[in-house]
Order: C-alpha cells, then structure tokens, then sequence
C-alpha cells in the first residue's frame, strides 16, 4: 500500500489545516465504544513478529445518526504489510459512536479516525485467542447458493443491469451463525447491495468452536461477496449434475502435448437449456500452443449444471469452469482437501449418531476422524475410522456413519473429478442439554 504523503494527511486530519490541530493517535477516540470483549483488534501478523511490532493506521468511515460506522477504508499504516489498516478497519466497523466532534466529520458525512497498537501490551495479551479471533479459514456448513444470490439480488441493481460487490463484517455466535453483521464496503454504492448482503448473513453457518467440549463464541469473520450482474452472473463453483470422468479426461489430453507433465485452462462458458454449457471461450490456458484450450472446450459438452442451481435462477448466464490435466499415464488422483459440499447431516440425525457409551459416561462432545474415498455421485464411500478422542467411546465409529450421509461437489475448484479420490474429515460431535436428558432416563 502507497503511504499518503505527511501533508496531504495533516490536511485532512486538521481543521483548520493545522498539525497542532490534528486528533492524536489513540486506540479508537473517545466518542467511538468497541463492544467490549468482542474484537482484539490487534493483528496477527503484528503480533508473530519479535517482539510483536507497534503500529499506527488512519482509517476514514462513512458515520450515520444512529451511531453505527460504516464503509471504512484504509487512509495509511505504518509500517506496511503487517495488517493494521486492516485491523482498524475491522475495529472501526465494529464499533459504536456519538455524535464526534465538529472537525472530525468531513463535507460528506465521513470521519477520519486515527487508530494506535501497542505491540508491548500485545506481547501478553492472548484476546486473539478469545471471542476476538478474526476467523480466516471458516469451516462452512451452509453457505449461500447460486439461488440465494439470485433471490437476494437488489431489484434496483436489477432494473440497471448492475452487479456489485459487499464486505461485511460479522460476529459469529456460540452456535456458528452470523449476527450483528455490518457493512465494511460496498460497490458501487446506491443500488442495494449492502442491505441485500445483510439479509442474507442469515443463511451462513459455520462449525461452531469448541473448548474443553464447550461451544464458545466464534469470534469475527469479514466476508466478500461477489454478486456479479444479473444478465451475466458468473459462478466459478455451480453444483454439477454430471461432469467428465478421469478416464475422459486422459483420453483428451493432446497430442501435441506429450511430454507434458500437466496442463490448465479456465473456461468462460455460457449456460444454455437444462444447464448445458454454450458457448465456451479459453479465458486462460498454459502451457500455451500445446492444445489445451481445445481439449478442454471439447469436454465443456461434459458438462452440466444440477437443476436446483440453475431451475430458479434464471439470472445464471455464465460460469467459469477450471480443467487441470494430467499425462495420460501419470495415474495421480489428487485429494480432497477443500470440499464444497452438497449434502450435509440433518442437526436431528446427527444427535442420534451421538455414540451411546460416551452419552452414558456423560460426554457431551468429542471427535472422530475418518478417511473416505469419493464416488462419481460425490458421495464418501469405503470409510474407515483413523483417529477418535476421546479414545474408545465411539467417536470414530459415530463419524463413519454420518460420513455415509454426506456428498460433496463432483468437480473441484482445481479443476479435477471427484471419482477415487481421499478425503479425510475430522468430525466434531456434540450432544445437546436436551438429548443428554433423554439419554439419562
């Protein structure tokens, strides 16, 4: 990030343009109320270093009358590249305000807020662990779909043939759901965007946490949200009702490129009746001059999207379709390590599957890990227990039956079939208050 230079600073933090009137540093200013408990603010990144490093970011947030800050975007930090224009945008949006000081709103309703970390109180300072963490690598049960996004899509942006972008900033609660969501950006603004993605946080839930078999509050997640345009929606992962298998995939690696280890193309392709892909352009394709692009547009005809994605829609006009080959007689089937899933376990079902000898010594979670091979269809087949803990009561098996009710998306965001390949899960499970009191008659 570019540094905005000390004078163009000292003009907007001072009114009039004056150093000496300049808000000095400090963690947030004293009309702005950081729910308390609820975000560190303090980088990650800041703190790895040795010791963690001290920082400085001016942040610039659109304030309205009922006290909320919102839209805020990095002015500078110093030093650069450790996460503190970041982290005060998170602390900023997340915060509360009266009504600031006259010389700190701007013509348009915008303040600019200088935000302050200490990396010496950081040194000791475990919040990141606690209800603060920033969460960046969700573990998703449900996240919206292709026909949530067409459903939430402003009518507004509609009638313009607008797409538009969304950052917000959540809280996640003890079981794994999204409150008190705030919009962070929005792009471009005026068309409903922001309030679209608000409505829809709802339909987020994520894995919740737990400690000592305890949920504990999740934390905070800033989410992006692309919602593309209506009359040319891009989807970079649909749901798939049938796709290519390996062995089809071998056959149409090209002749020109034997010799090659590997080969990949991004496809942007048109959906067409019934969710057939048409017409297909290479958008990327390397190596180059090896006939990847043409292998991988005659395989498009492969290709269809599953109808609970497309049928309500309507808005799905395009996709972008990766496609990784690998020399015919490579014989590598990669693993699963990022599942998009299409099927998960009924809340109900899975009380059910919680293992009666660890509900009867009075257990209330614990956790299974299994090791499954994935079918054509994407459901987990031939799964066998690895780990368990606590050991011995029933979690490894537990989880090899809820395994058995899952699926996952048939073609990866790496651009391969699912058809053989490894997946291994770890699995939590949890007995809730009312089912351990069934369970205890």
């Amino acid at each position: 990030m570019r540094l905005i230079s000390t004078a163009v600073l000292t003009a907007l933090l001072a009114t009039p343009a004056s150093a000496a009137d300049a808000p000095k540093p400090m963690m947030l200013p004293d009309w702005v109320s950081v729910p308390a408990g609820e975000a560190s603010g303090y980088p990650e990144t800041a703190r790895g270093q040795n010791p963690p490093a001290s920082g400085q970011a001016v942040v610039r947030c659109r304030w309205h009358q009922d006290k909320t800050l919102d839209h805020c975007s990095v002015v500078s930090e110093t030093p650069d590249g450790l996460g503190f224009g970041d982290a005060a945008v998170l602390a900023a949006s997340l915060s509360d305000a009266a009504a600031p000081p006259p010389n700190a709103v701007m013509a348009n309703g915008d303040i600019i807020i200088p935000v302050s970390f200490n990396g010496a109180a950081a040194a000791g300072d475990e919040a990141s662990t606690g209800t603060g963490h920033i969460i960046t690598n969700p573990d998703w049960l449900r996240k919206p779909s292709g026909s949530d996004l067409a459903r939430f899509f402003p009518d507004a942006a509609s009638r313009a043939n607008m797409g538009g972008r969304v950052r917000m900033v959540c809280f996640v609660s003890m079981t794994g759901s999204l409150e008190g969501c705030r919009v962070v950006s929005e792009t471009p603004e005026g068309f409903g965007f922001g309030a679209a993605a608000l409505a829809m946080s709802k339909i987020f839930s994520m894995r919740p946490r737990m400690v000592d078999g305890e949920s504990i509050k999740g934390g905070v997640i800033v989410l992006p949200i692309d919602f593309g345009g209506p009359d040319a929606r891009t989807f970079a992962t649909p749901v798939w009702a049938q796709n290519p298998t390996p062995a089809q995939i071998a056959a149409a690696f090209p002749k020109e490129a034997i010799g090659v280890e590997s080969g990949r193309v991004v496809l942007s392709c048109g959906v067409g009746p019934f969710g057939r892909l048409w017409p297909c352009q290479v958008a990327t394709e390397a190596p180059q001059g090896r006939g990847f692009g043409a292998a991988a547009k005659q395989l498009a005809s492969d290709f269809q999207i599953a109808a609970s994605a497309y049928d309500n829609v309507g808005g799905i006009k395009q996709v972008t379709l990766p496609i990784t080959f690998y020399a015919p007689d490579a014989d590598r089937i990669d693993p699963i390590t990022k599942p998009v899933w299409t099927r998960m376990i009924d809340p109900g079902k899975a009380q059910s599957l919680f293992p009666t000898k660890a509900a009867a010594a009075g257990l209330r979670a614990g956790k299974g890990v299994v090791d499954c091979i994935v079918d054509h269809l994407g459901h987990l087949t031939q799964c066998r227990p690895v780990a368990e803990e606590p050991a011995d009561m029933g979690f490894g098996d537990a989880a090899v039956r809820v395994a058995s009710v899952l699926a996952i998306n048939t073609w990866t965001p790496q651009g391969r079939p699912v058809d053989g390949a490894h997946i291994r899960l770890p699995m939590v499970l949890t007995l809730s208050p009312d089912a351990q009191a069934s369970n205890a008659k």
